[in-house]
């Protein structure tokens, strides 16, 4: 399966949803002719029609309803997990182990250590204030 195909997968749902294309257009923020184009790839690589259209409406067929009940919660778990892995890049977490100078560390790290914890509560310091070189594996 191609990538280009979650996409497909991810138009047909939200026209499903919002009951028309350019609706579901303006949810992914895409033009209408890339919905169109990509349900008509979906229907073209599946081989079935998943929607009655007029110029007015869209209804789903049953082919369109057997895939929207397998593909719905499919793509919801995607999201979930994107949402998910996204976190960790709006939170830090983890560990780092900074070699510094004492004058340093106590000119200008201390005074900044109380901000940086607040700010990233899930990120623990490894501090080695040694005026030497410290071996840091």
């Amino acid at each position: 399966m191609r990538a280009g195909d979650f996409a497909d997968f991810a138009i047909f749902v939200a026209i499903a949803e919002e009951g028309s294309l350019r609706a579901a257009a303006a949810r992914l923020d895409l033009r209408p002719s890339t919905v169109s184009h990509g349900l008509r790839a979906l229907e073209a690589r599946l081989g079935v029609r998943l929607f009655h259209r007029t110029t007015r409406s869209v209804a789903l067929t049953e082919a369109g309803q057997a895939l929207l009940a397998r593909i719905a919660p499919a793509l919801s778990t995607l999201e979930a997990a994107d949402e998910a892995v996204n976190d960790f890049r709006a939170h830090p977490t983890g560990q780092v182990r900074l070699s510094v100078p004492r004058g340093i560390a106590s000119c200008v790290l201390l005074p900044k250590l109380r901000a940086f914890a607040e700010r990233f509560p899930d990120v623990r310091l490894d501090i080695a204030a040694e005026n030497g070189f410290v071996d840091m594996a």
